[in-house]
């Protein structure tokens, strides 16, 4: 059972990024997904009352994805807690964050990228600026991939379980006369009340 959405079209040229990626692949969040999380396989339980609740967040261990989160479920006041009327296991929860996780890390193509980059700079203005070119389209990818695991695991897990995760990035609010927060990434879990369907 394939999950993975259908591969990006090529924009053909390829280009230096194009050559590192073919260089050196990294893990791909289509290889994360297969095969399936035995999570995705176990329907939802009929006897649980899949009831609203109050938005949980859970606040990244630094601000890059590739640090992860605590392995622990988004606080909640409400009892007994929200994973446990809409059937997400202990198991089901340690493998998301896993997955979400592994999806920020740097995949060689990246390493390879941030050591070429101290390299390029030695060619001056030009070289720096292909570094930061660099930079951000891998800032961006890891950033992608999260998002893209994230919609699987919602349509594939939390959607059959009236539940929905987002990627946010800073405080909930800031405070007045404080800095903003933080620049952590916070997963947001929320009630989805037609399932995401």
């Amino acid at each position: 059972m394939r999950l993975s959405p259908a591969p990006a079209p090529s924009r053909g040229g390829g280009g230096i990024l194009e050559h590192l990626r073919k260089a050196a692949p990294g893990q791909s969040v289509s290889e994360l997904v297969d095969p399936p999380p035995p999570s995705f396989l176990r329907s939802p339980r009929l006897d649980l009352p899949y009831e609203p609740f109050e938005p949980a967040f859970l606040a990244s261990l630094s601000k890059d994805l590739d640090k992860g989160f605590p392995q622990v479920p988004p606080p909640s006041r409400a009892v007994p807690h929200p994973f446990a009327t809409h059937d997400v296991a202990e198991d089901d929860w340690q493998r998301f964050l896993h997955d979400v996780k592994v999806a920020g890390s740097l995949s060689p193509a990246n390493r390879i990228a941030a050591a070429v980059a101290p390299i390029s700079m030695h060619a001056g203005l030009t070289g720096m600026l292909v570094t930061k070119g660099i930079e951000h389209v891998m800032r961006n990818k890891k950033t992608g991939a999260v998002g893209e695991l994230i919609d699987l695991w919602n349509v594939y897990f939390f959607y059959p379980r009236r539940m929905t995760v987002v990627l946010a990035k800073g405080s909930r609010k800031a405070r007045k006369g404080k800095k903003k927060d933080d620049e952590k990434w916070r997963l947001i879990i929320a009630y989805q009340p037609d399932g995401g369907f």
